[in-house]
Protein backbone atom coordinates (compact mmCIF):
# COMPACT_ATOMS: atom_id res chain seq x y z
CA UNK A 1 0.00 0.00 0.00
CA UNK A 2 0.92 3.07 -1.18
CA UNK A 3 2.08 6.40 1.83
CA UNK A 4 -0.59 8.26 0.36
CA UNK A 5 -3.46 5.61 1.04
CA UNK A 6 -2.16 4.88 4.39
CA UNK A 7 -2.45 7.92 5.17
CA UNK A 8 -6.61 8.03 3.94
CA UNK A 9 -7.09 5.39 5.67
CA UNK A 10 -5.54 6.44 8.67
CA UNK A 11 -8.46 9.53 7.98
CA UNK A 12 -11.07 6.60 7.35
CA UNK A 13 -10.07 5.73 10.85
CA UNK A 14 -10.06 9.05 12.75
CA UNK A 15 -13.28 9.79 10.73
CA UNK A 16 -14.94 6.49 11.80
CA UNK A 17 -13.56 6.75 15.36
CA UNK A 18 -15.11 10.36 15.57
CA UNK A 19 -18.66 9.49 14.26
CA UNK A 20 -19.35 6.55 16.40
CA UNK A 21 -17.73 8.23 19.34
CA UNK A 22 -20.33 11.40 19.35
CA UNK A 23 -23.06 9.08 18.70
CA UNK A 24 -22.71 6.68 21.52
CA UNK A 25 -22.39 9.27 24.27
CA UNK A 26 -25.71 10.69 23.26
CA UNK A 27 -28.66 10.00 25.74
CA UNK A 28 -31.37 7.78 24.11
CA UNK A 29 -33.96 11.08 23.54
CA UNK A 30 -30.87 13.19 21.70
CA UNK A 31 -29.39 9.70 20.21
CA UNK A 32 -33.01 10.03 17.73
CA UNK A 33 -32.50 11.18 13.68
CA UNK A 34 -33.68 14.64 14.23
CA UNK A 35 -33.14 17.78 12.61
CA UNK A 36 -31.94 19.57 15.55
CA UNK A 37 -29.04 17.22 16.00
CA UNK A 38 -27.47 17.56 12.53
CA UNK A 39 -25.61 20.79 12.88
CA UNK A 40 -23.91 19.29 15.98
CA UNK A 41 -22.65 15.82 14.47
CA UNK A 42 -21.26 17.63 11.67
CA UNK A 43 -19.79 20.80 13.77
CA UNK A 44 -17.71 17.87 15.03
CA UNK A 45 -17.13 15.43 11.97
CA UNK A 46 -16.55 18.17 9.66
CA UNK A 47 -12.86 19.43 10.88
CA UNK A 48 -11.74 16.34 9.42
CA UNK A 49 -13.54 16.30 6.23
CA UNK A 50 -12.82 19.62 4.61
CA UNK A 51 -15.93 21.11 6.35
CA UNK A 52 -18.37 19.08 4.72
CA UNK A 53 -21.46 18.61 6.49
CA UNK A 54 -23.16 15.57 7.57
CA UNK A 55 -25.90 15.51 4.37
CA UNK A 56 -22.66 15.60 2.01
CA UNK A 57 -20.50 13.15 3.44
CA UNK A 58 -24.00 10.93 2.71
CA UNK A 59 -24.03 12.13 -0.70
CA UNK A 60 -20.46 10.72 -1.48
CA UNK A 61 -20.94 8.03 0.64
CA UNK A 62 -24.06 6.89 -1.25
CA UNK A 63 -23.44 4.61 -3.30
CA UNK A 64 -27.11 4.20 -5.66
CA UNK A 65 -26.84 3.90 -9.57
CA UNK A 66 -29.33 5.80 -11.35
CA UNK A 67 -31.38 3.55 -14.20
CA UNK A 68 -29.94 5.09 -16.93
CA UNK A 69 -26.58 3.59 -15.49
CA UNK A 70 -27.84 0.07 -15.43
CA UNK A 71 -29.45 -0.02 -18.20
CA UNK A 72 -26.42 1.20 -20.07
CA UNK A 73 -24.20 -1.29 -18.20
CA UNK A 74 -26.50 -4.10 -18.10
CA UNK A 75 -26.18 -3.60 -22.20
CA UNK A 76 -23.11 -4.09 -22.22
CA UNK A 77 -22.70 -6.60 -19.29
CA UNK A 78 -24.82 -9.02 -21.39
CA UNK A 79 -22.24 -8.95 -24.40
CA UNK A 80 -19.75 -10.42 -22.59
CA UNK A 81 -21.44 -12.35 -20.51
CA UNK A 82 -21.73 -16.34 -21.10
CA UNK A 83 -25.18 -16.97 -22.73
CA UNK A 84 -26.33 -19.60 -20.43
CA UNK A 85 -25.33 -18.59 -17.12
CA UNK A 86 -26.17 -14.51 -17.86
CA UNK A 87 -22.71 -14.29 -15.46
CA UNK A 88 -18.97 -13.33 -16.02
CA UNK A 89 -15.91 -14.68 -14.69
CA UNK A 90 -12.89 -13.28 -14.07
CA UNK A 91 -11.64 -13.03 -17.87
CA UNK A 92 -14.48 -11.81 -19.11
CA UNK A 93 -14.72 -8.53 -16.49
CA UNK A 94 -10.83 -7.87 -17.48
CA UNK A 95 -12.00 -7.80 -21.31
CA UNK A 96 -15.38 -6.34 -20.23
CA UNK A 97 -13.20 -3.66 -18.70
CA UNK A 98 -10.62 -3.01 -21.25
CA UNK A 99 -12.61 -2.75 -24.39
CA UNK A 100 -14.83 -1.02 -22.42
CA UNK A 101 -12.28 1.48 -22.14
CA UNK A 102 -12.49 1.89 -18.59
CA UNK A 103 -9.67 0.80 -17.62
CA UNK A 104 -7.34 -2.52 -17.02
CA UNK A 105 -7.17 -5.23 -14.39
CA UNK A 106 -4.60 -8.26 -14.43
CA UNK A 107 -6.63 -11.45 -14.19
CA UNK A 108 -5.25 -12.08 -10.19
CA UNK A 109 -6.75 -8.85 -9.43
CA UNK A 110 -10.11 -9.59 -11.28
CA UNK A 111 -10.17 -12.80 -9.70
CA UNK A 112 -10.07 -10.86 -6.29
CA UNK A 113 -12.65 -8.54 -7.12
CA UNK A 114 -15.25 -11.31 -8.57
CA UNK A 115 -14.11 -13.42 -4.95
CA UNK A 116 -15.25 -10.05 -3.12
CA UNK A 117 -18.05 -8.98 -4.77
CA UNK A 118 -19.52 -12.53 -4.40
CA UNK A 119 -18.51 -12.45 -0.97
CA UNK A 120 -17.15 -15.83 -1.21
CA UNK A 121 -13.30 -16.53 -1.42
CA UNK A 122 -13.80 -19.59 -3.64
CA UNK A 123 -16.27 -17.88 -6.29
CA UNK A 124 -15.37 -17.61 -9.88
CA UNK A 125 -18.42 -15.76 -11.44
CA UNK A 126 -20.74 -12.73 -10.38
CA UNK A 127 -23.88 -11.78 -12.16
CA UNK A 128 -24.76 -7.97 -12.63
CA UNK A 129 -26.36 -7.23 -9.10
CA UNK A 130 -23.11 -7.47 -8.23
CA UNK A 131 -21.91 -5.76 -11.00
CA UNK A 132 -24.02 -2.85 -10.21
CA UNK A 133 -22.56 -2.17 -7.13
CA UNK A 134 -18.27 -1.29 -9.14
CA UNK A 135 -19.64 2.21 -10.04
CA UNK A 136 -16.94 3.57 -7.52
CA UNK A 137 -14.50 1.09 -9.11
CA UNK A 138 -15.31 1.79 -12.52
CA UNK A 139 -14.47 5.60 -11.47
CA UNK A 140 -11.18 4.83 -10.31
CA UNK A 141 -10.24 2.63 -13.22
CA UNK A 142 -11.39 5.09 -15.55
CA UNK A 143 -9.02 8.05 -13.79
CA UNK A 144 -6.49 9.37 -15.89
CA UNK A 145 -3.53 11.75 -14.71
CA UNK A 146 -1.79 12.78 -18.01
CA UNK A 147 -3.48 15.56 -19.81
CA UNK A 148 -1.21 15.83 -22.37
CA UNK A 149 0.95 13.03 -23.90
CA UNK A 150 4.31 13.99 -25.48
CA UNK A 151 4.96 14.08 -28.98
CA UNK A 152 6.68 10.96 -30.38
CA UNK A 153 5.63 11.95 -34.10
CA UNK A 154 5.55 7.91 -35.75
CA UNK A 155 7.87 6.42 -33.25
CA UNK A 156 7.17 2.79 -32.35
CA UNK A 157 8.58 -0.20 -30.64
CA UNK A 158 8.39 -3.71 -29.98
CA UNK A 159 5.77 -5.42 -27.90
CA UNK A 160 8.37 -6.79 -26.21
CA UNK A 161 9.96 -3.67 -25.42
CA UNK A 162 6.43 -2.17 -24.21
CA UNK A 163 6.28 -5.45 -21.79
CA UNK A 164 9.18 -4.74 -20.52
CA UNK A 165 8.96 -1.16 -19.67
CA UNK A 166 5.53 -1.72 -18.05
CA UNK A 167 6.87 -4.53 -15.81
CA UNK A 168 10.14 -2.70 -15.01
CA UNK A 169 7.60 0.60 -13.60
CA UNK A 170 5.03 -1.72 -12.02
CA UNK A 171 7.00 -4.89 -10.96
CA UNK A 172 7.32 -3.89 -7.20
CA UNK A 173 3.87 -2.58 -7.05
CA UNK A 174 0.92 -3.99 -9.24
CA UNK A 175 2.60 -7.15 -11.05
CA UNK A 176 4.01 -9.95 -9.61
CA UNK A 177 5.03 -11.65 -12.78
CA UNK A 178 6.17 -10.26 -16.08
CA UNK A 179 3.12 -12.73 -17.95
CA UNK A 180 0.75 -10.58 -15.59
CA UNK A 181 2.62 -7.77 -17.27
CA UNK A 182 2.16 -8.13 -20.96
CA UNK A 183 -1.70 -9.08 -19.98
CA UNK A 184 -2.94 -5.54 -21.48
CA UNK A 185 -1.16 -5.85 -24.73
CA UNK A 186 -2.37 -9.32 -25.39
CA UNK A 187 -6.06 -7.50 -24.72
CA UNK A 188 -5.04 -5.23 -27.56
CA UNK A 189 -4.75 -8.24 -29.46
CA UNK A 190 -0.73 -7.62 -30.13
CA UNK A 191 2.14 -10.39 -29.73
CA UNK A 192 5.75 -9.58 -29.06
CA UNK A 193 7.14 -9.04 -32.79
CA UNK A 194 3.97 -6.44 -33.31
CA UNK A 195 5.23 -2.69 -33.28
CA UNK A 196 3.13 -0.27 -30.76
CA UNK A 197 3.54 3.95 -30.97
CA UNK A 198 5.44 5.52 -28.24
CA UNK A 199 1.94 7.33 -27.64
CA UNK A 200 0.47 3.92 -27.00
CA UNK A 201 2.54 3.12 -24.40
CA UNK A 202 1.93 6.03 -22.47
CA UNK A 203 -1.48 6.00 -22.72
CA UNK A 204 -0.70 2.07 -21.33
CA UNK A 205 1.18 4.03 -18.34
CA UNK A 206 -1.26 6.00 -17.70
CA UNK A 207 -4.01 3.23 -17.63
CA UNK A 208 -1.62 1.51 -15.13
CA UNK A 209 -1.28 4.12 -12.49
CA UNK A 210 -5.21 3.92 -12.35
CA UNK A 211 -4.96 0.10 -11.78
CA UNK A 212 -2.30 0.61 -9.13
CA UNK A 213 -4.41 2.90 -7.03
CA UNK A 214 -7.32 0.08 -7.39
CA UNK A 215 -4.85 -2.28 -6.17
CA UNK A 216 -3.48 -0.26 -3.34
CA UNK A 217 -7.31 0.06 -1.81
CA UNK A 218 -7.59 -3.55 -2.38
CA UNK A 219 -4.66 -3.75 0.05
CA UNK A 220 -6.36 -1.13 2.60
CA UNK A 221 -9.28 -3.28 2.62
CA UNK A 222 -7.74 -6.20 3.59
CA UNK A 223 -5.84 -4.25 6.73
CA UNK A 224 -9.73 -4.31 7.73
CA UNK A 225 -10.77 -7.80 6.06
CA UNK A 226 -8.86 -10.38 7.71
CA UNK A 227 -10.60 -12.97 6.43
CA UNK A 228 -10.80 -11.85 3.19
CA UNK A 229 -14.44 -12.81 2.39
CA UNK A 230 -15.20 -9.05 0.96
CA UNK A 231 -17.09 -7.18 3.97
CA UNK A 232 -15.49 -5.50 7.04
CA UNK A 233 -18.42 -6.37 10.19
CA UNK A 234 -17.92 -5.23 13.25
CA UNK A 235 -15.27 -7.41 14.96
CA UNK A 236 -13.19 -6.24 12.11
CA UNK A 237 -13.91 -2.62 12.71
CA UNK A 238 -13.23 -2.62 16.20
CA UNK A 239 -9.87 -4.61 16.01
CA UNK A 240 -8.10 -1.45 13.78
CA UNK A 241 -10.08 1.38 15.69
CA UNK A 242 -8.41 0.27 19.24
CA UNK A 243 -5.11 0.80 17.97
CA UNK A 244 -6.02 4.01 18.25
CA UNK A 245 -8.63 4.32 20.72
CA UNK A 246 -8.51 1.53 23.59
CA UNK A 247 -11.87 2.51 24.56
CA UNK A 248 -13.01 2.01 21.97
CA UNK A 249 -16.28 -0.46 22.30
CA UNK A 250 -18.52 -3.11 19.95
CA UNK A 251 -21.29 -1.08 20.66
CA UNK A 252 -18.85 1.89 18.27
CA UNK A 253 -18.63 -0.20 16.07
CA UNK A 254 -22.43 -1.17 15.31
CA UNK A 255 -22.98 2.42 15.00
CA UNK A 256 -19.79 2.86 12.57
CA UNK A 257 -21.03 0.22 10.29
CA UNK A 258 -24.74 1.46 10.30
CA UNK A 259 -23.06 5.05 8.98
CA UNK A 260 -21.02 4.13 6.15
CA UNK A 261 -23.06 1.00 5.96
CA UNK A 262 -25.36 2.34 3.02
CA UNK A 263 -27.26 -0.31 1.61
CA UNK A 264 -28.62 -1.67 4.81
CA UNK A 265 -26.81 -5.22 5.39
CA UNK A 266 -24.95 -5.09 8.51
CA UNK A 267 -21.46 -4.84 7.09
CA UNK A 268 -19.30 -2.50 5.04
CA UNK A 269 -18.33 -4.01 1.92
CA UNK A 270 -15.57 -3.08 -0.59
CA UNK A 271 -17.46 -0.39 -2.78
CA UNK A 272 -18.69 1.42 0.27
CA UNK A 273 -15.50 1.34 1.69
CA UNK A 274 -14.18 3.34 -1.60
CA UNK A 275 -16.57 5.80 -1.04
CA UNK A 276 -15.10 6.33 2.52
CA UNK A 277 -12.02 6.51 0.79
CA UNK A 278 -13.42 8.95 -1.70
CA UNK A 279 -14.29 11.72 1.20
CA UNK A 280 -11.83 14.74 1.00
CA UNK A 281 -10.24 14.62 4.72
CA UNK A 282 -8.06 17.18 5.62
CA UNK A 283 -4.98 15.54 6.24
CA UNK A 284 -3.21 18.75 8.56
CA UNK A 285 -6.41 19.00 10.68
CA UNK A 286 -5.82 15.03 11.41
CA UNK A 287 -2.02 15.52 12.05
CA UNK A 288 -3.60 18.52 14.43
CA UNK A 289 -5.96 15.98 16.22
CA UNK A 290 -2.99 13.27 16.87
CA UNK A 291 -0.08 16.08 17.58
CA UNK A 292 -0.81 19.26 18.17
CA UNK A 293 0.75 20.42 15.11
CA UNK A 294 -0.26 20.16 11.17
CA UNK A 295 3.42 19.21 10.58
CA UNK A 296 5.13 15.78 12.26
CA UNK A 297 8.30 14.34 12.62
CA UNK A 298 10.18 11.07 11.15
CA UNK A 299 9.12 9.26 14.16
CA UNK A 300 5.63 10.19 14.37
CA UNK A 301 4.74 9.46 11.01
CA UNK A 302 6.46 6.47 11.21
CA UNK A 303 4.17 5.73 14.39
CA UNK A 304 0.33 6.79 12.38
CA UNK A 305 2.00 3.80 10.00
CA UNK A 306 2.75 1.15 12.14
CA UNK A 307 -0.98 1.94 13.69
CA UNK A 308 -2.07 1.60 10.16
CA UNK A 309 -0.17 -1.30 8.31
CA UNK A 310 1.52 -3.43 11.54
CA UNK A 311 5.13 -1.97 10.11
CA UNK A 312 7.26 1.15 9.65
CA UNK A 313 8.54 3.18 6.91
CA UNK A 314 12.57 2.46 6.40
CA UNK A 315 15.29 5.51 6.55
CA UNK A 316 15.43 5.64 2.51
CA UNK A 317 11.81 6.52 2.14
CA UNK A 318 11.75 8.62 5.00
CA UNK A 319 15.05 10.46 3.59
CA UNK A 320 13.12 11.04 0.26
CA UNK A 321 9.74 12.54 1.93
CA UNK A 322 12.05 14.49 4.47
CA UNK A 323 15.26 15.05 1.67
CA UNK A 324 16.52 18.28 4.16
CA UNK A 325 16.89 16.46 7.37
CA UNK A 326 13.69 19.20 9.02
CA UNK A 327 12.29 16.67 10.64
CA UNK A 328 8.60 18.68 10.00
CA UNK A 329 6.82 16.38 7.46
CA UNK A 330 3.79 17.89 6.10
CA UNK A 331 1.24 16.32 3.48
CA UNK A 332 2.23 18.19 0.71
CA UNK A 333 5.66 16.45 1.66
CA UNK A 334 3.88 13.28 1.34
CA UNK A 335 2.18 14.10 -1.85
CA UNK A 336 5.65 15.14 -3.52
CA UNK A 337 6.68 11.80 -2.58
CA UNK A 338 3.84 10.29 -3.67
CA UNK A 339 3.97 11.79 -7.61
CA UNK A 340 7.71 11.29 -7.60
CA UNK A 341 7.25 7.99 -7.22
Amino acid sequence: MNLKNIIALLCVVCLVEKCSSIQIEQSPETSKKTEDQTPETSEKTEDITEGLTQVEIDAILDNRVTDEWKEKWQVIFNKFAHKKRHMIDAAELQSLLFNESVGFIPLVQAGKLVAMLNRTPKATVIGFEHFSTMSPILDILSTRKMKKYPEYGNRAISVKRCNRILWNIFKETLFETQEEASEITKLMGLGDDDEIAMKNVDELVDMLRATDELDNLFKAFFKFDKNKDGIINDEELLRIITRYNSDYTIDNAVIAIQKFDKNNDGVVDFPEFLRMMKLPFSVEKMFKDEFDETHITRQQLNSLVKKAIGDVLDEDTLNEIDPSHENRITYNDIERFYIRR
